[in-house]
């Protein structure tokens, strides 16, 4: 379950959010409802569930993922809303009875954590353990950098006028000037990472490393996976023919290469991971 890091929620307090949140969604739901999400969930996509107003007016958003890679057995939705089941009734005995509940860091996931408590079910005399946890979505500040000069020029069209004044005609020179400057600045990355000898994201050794790969013995065709999107759309560039994938920003790396072998490469075909 994901939250927005923009807001701090106290441990008791997201996992009352979160118990009454998929008590709604899968138990008190309509069936044909909780089935729908449990499907959507379970082929691995993130499912909006609401957004939680806090006491100083900010909001937290709050989304479903569903990682079932350790489950024994075939994961259906009798089975897993009967794990759900047990496992709300004991976050919700813990938090009545105020028991502490502890907090486990997860491996490879820096901003994911969880929760100790546990609801076991057996099924089919193989007994499976579901676990709540939580991670923070992760929010870059340049995304705000197009508003410092959007806004100011949404205003200076309703409020034409104000382009009269003098300050009013500083402002424009001003937007327009950091506007440039945005885009002179972001123009130059590519050119300066081109420039400098350590690779990283915008300046890999493609081209080497596209003849390295077909001279180790690379057909040209077999899937690929990339250790990130950065890279594996550089790959694509030199094998067009390839079907290519990455691994997501925070995915631990042995999912994703399960999903991969899984979903994307052929049945007793070849196939090609590269990492950094």
């Amino acid at each position: 379950m994901a939250q927005s890091d923009a807001q701090t929620i106290p441990k008791e307090k997201f996992l009352l959010i979160a118990t009454n949140l998929l008590h709604r969604q899968f138990i008190a739901a309509p069936r044909t409802e909780a089935k729908r999400v449990f499907r959507e969930v379970a082929e691995g996509r993130s499912m909006p569930m609401t957004t939680v107003r806090m006491e100083d007016n900010s909001t937290v958003a709050f989304r479903l993922e569903l990682d079932h890679s350790e489950f024994d057995g075939k994961l259906n939705f009798g089975a897993f809303r009967a794990s759900l089941a047990v496992l709300i009734n004991n976050l919700s005995r813990s938090l009545e009875e105020k028991r502490p509940v502890t907090v486990f860091n997860m491996q490879h996931r820096a901003q994911s954590v969880l929760f100790g408590v546990t609801g076991v079910t057996v099924e089919q005399e193989k007994p499976n353990v579901m676990v709540l946890g939580a991670h923070v979505t992760s929010f870059r500040d340049r995304w705000l950098l197009p508003l410092m000069c959007g806004f100011p020029l949404i205003a200076m069209a309703a409020r034409p006028w104000l382009d009269t004044l003098r300050g009013g005609r500083r402002m424009t020179w001003a937007i327009v000037g950091f506007a440039l400057l945005t885009v002179l600045v972001a123009g130059m990355r590519p050119w300066l990472a081109a420039r400098d000898k350590t690779p990283d994201e915008l300046n890999h050794p493609i081209a080497e490393l596209g003849i390295a790969l077909r001279q180790a013995g690379y057909d040209g065709t077999s899937p690929i996976l990339g250790a990130d999107h950065m890279l594996a759309g550089a790959l694509r560039t030199r094998f067009p023919l390839a079907t290519v994938d990455a691994c997501g920003e925070h995915e631990p790396p042995a999912p994703c290469i399960d999903d991969f072998l899984t979903k994307v490469a052929r049945p007793g075909g070849g196939w090609l991971i590269v990492s950094r």
